[in-house]
């Protein structure tokens, strides 16, 4: 016996003294079933046949009795002892032998190291409690590491399956954590980020009725609403207090006075120090030029195909990357301008081996392109050089103390072009910010909701054959972003028109309820999820309610969670609103 009075325990065969405590990972819990080593069958006195066992939990003062098949090396009869100690999957029972001629064991949970230390990352929700496919309550608080913030975040989920929100909390979260925003609206969801909701005032503006008394009924039904969901995730007024002082949100609108007028006064301008850019790697210089190059060409021609406009993408493309390594400047209305001269009087006289006039010339090709280009400084066009200049200086300035949270809404532009130039903008000036200052920590997240817009050609990151202007510009920030502190967080309701291949280097998937088998099998190939996990996950996927998740770490870890509450107003904000909260 040893001196803290569990028994030594003697292997009959070759008398050597035997483990009696074992460590066992909770992912061995399988339908129902604890799955454990052959040691702690020979330490159980059973080598052979099925015995019952009596577990202590000294922890809650209960007794369980399990049942051991000694062949199978499995322990049924644990389940309601792992759902009374909220086990989570990167947690680790520990079974101590106390006696075995007795059939008395001790069995209690030992969080892990990484558990423990997520208290200090992103609060998202509850997880739950899983024992083989059935889900139990959620009652341990979700945290997700800030390092995962770095490797990029990819969501997904049907309409209603609170994906939206899920994103949104993520932003909440990290705004605490003192890491800015910038954010890519689409629908007018995202845009009520800005609506965070201390007390019942802060909705007055935001709730209508038929008449005055009814709308005062209906404020009061949602903030009540609203603060029993913020309880139920232990949210307290502290918290939304701290959040809503750290919040500087803005509004920016492009070719709009709706919010801030954002103006695009550099869709072909070059980086900082293009020659050295260029001399250090040519391949990277080359692509971001022809990342611009394309983006604006997709605007020009709007809805034509790639190889019809062929040889006046390489014309252009040749011209601007003249112009970077020339000190020609293509920014604002100005560099419109002398992009027109360029295009009219180009700087050489071949293109690959052909001369310029044989290359551009035939069929009016360069009249059209200048032509094209002329609209951009005229009418309405005219607007998207207007208002604040987006630059990332205007993104990340703050109040002191203040974390910049920014939405460009562009729910006012019904052109896909359009949308798709604006997140190649935004990927472009982010790409030209991170690259002076890198970092190993998390410094500025990227959040588009639809990624896979209206599906097919209509997708801002779409797959095979598909291409466009967004997909070109976000390539580089998925690929590069983590060696810089950016992250990306993407998030579609349409599985089946993303380029699952580009999202590979998106390391957490929080994937909700998914409508069909084909959605389901594309995701969770996606997530390289195999064997028994896989039957777990797809019923999750077929099964779950709004705001149910199953997530799949960087490090391979599969945990299924609720969603929690916002701490903003969650709605879709009408264009004619957006005054309002700008202001």
């Amino acid at each position: 016996m040893r001196s803290d009075g569990v028994a030594e325990i003697i292997d009959p065969k070759t008398g050597q003294i035997l483990a009696s405590e074992f460590k066992i990972p909770t992912t061995k819990f399988k339908r129902g079933y604890l799955e454990v080593p052959d040691e702690f069958v020979k330490a159980a006195g059973s080598p052979s046949t099925k015995k019952s066992m009596i577990f202590e939990d000294k922890v809650h003062g209960k007794k369980f009795v399990a049942d051991l098949d000694p062949q199978a090396c499995l322990i049924g009869g644990l389940a309601e002892w792992y759902r009374a100690n909220q086990a989570g999957s990167e947690d680790i029972v520990i079974i101590t032998v106390i006696n075995p001629d007795e059939n008395l064991f001790e069995v209690q949970l030992s969080a892990s190291e990484e558990r423990a230390s997520n208290v200090e990352g992103l609060y998202l929700g509850k997880q739950y409690n899983m024992v083989g496919g059935r889900k139990y309550e959620a009652t341990r608080d979700w945290f997700m590491p800030l390092s995962d913030l770095l490797t990029h975040v990819f969501i997904c989920g049907i309409t209603g399956s609170g994906k939206t929100v899920l994103g949104k909390a993520i932003v909440e979260e990290a705004a605490v954590q003192n890491i800015p925003t910038i954010i890519i609206d689409l629908k007018g969801d995202l845009s009520s980020l800005g609506i965070i909701v201390r007390t019942s005032d802060d909705l007055n503006g935001w709730v209508k009725a038929k008449d005055e008394k009814l709308r005062v009924k209906k404020l009061k039904q949602i903030y009540n609403t609203h603060y029993e969901n913020l309880n139920s995730f232990g949210i307290s007024d502290e918290r939304v207090s701290e959040l809503y002082d750290k919040f500087e949100f803005r509004v920016f609108t492009p070719r709009s006075k709706k919010g801030i007028q954002l103006g695009f006064a550099s869709p072909l301008g070059a980086p900082p120090y293009p020659v050295e850019t260029y001399q250090e790697n040519k391949e990277e210089f080359n692509n971001l030029v022809a990342s611009l190059t394309n983006a604006f060409m997709d605007r020009l021609y709007h809805g034509a195909k790639k190889a019809k406009i062929e040889n006046e993408r390489n014309y252009l493309y040749e011209i601007v990357h003249y112009a970077w390594l020339n000190g020609i400047d293509l920014k604002g209305e100005q560099g419109m301008r002398q992009l027109l001269t360029l295009v009219e009087e180009p700087p050489f006289g071949e293109i690959g081996g052909l001369p310029v006039t044989q290359f551009i010339d035939a069929e009016n090709r360069r009249r059209r392109l200048l032509n094209k280009i002329n609209t951009m400084l005229s009418g309405a066009e005219k607007m998207w050089f207007e208002g604040t200049p987006m630059e990332m200086d205007v993104f990340l300035e703050a109040a002191q103390g203040k974390v910049p949270v920014n939405v460009i809404n562009v729910s006012d532009l019904d052109s896909f072009e359009d949308r798709s130039f604006v997140v190649a903008q935004v990927a472009y000036e982010i790409n030209k910010w991170m690259r002076k200052q890198p970092s190993e920590e998390p410094q500025l997240i990227l959040f588009i909701d639809e990624i896979g817009g209206g599906g097919g050609k209509q997708a801002l990151f779409p797959s095979f054959p598909y291409e466009c202007a967004a997909k070109w510009g976000l390539n580089y920030l998925i690929r590069q972003g983590r060696a810089f502190g950016v992250c990306c967080l993407l998030a579609t309701q349409n599985p089946g028109d993303v380029d699952y291949k580009g999202l590979s280097n998106c390391q957490t998937w929080m994937i909700g309820k998914l409508a069909t088998d084909r959605d389901r099998k594309k995701v969770m190939e996606g997530m390289e999820v195999w064997g028994s996990d896989a039957e777990r996950v797809k019923h999750n996927l077929t099964n779950a309610q709004t705001g149910d998740f199953v997530v799949k770490t960087p490090r391979g870890d599969l945990n299924y969670i609720k969603e929690r509450w916002l701490m903003s107003y969650h709605r879709v904000l009408s264009l004619a609103e957006l005054p309002k909260l700008v202001h």
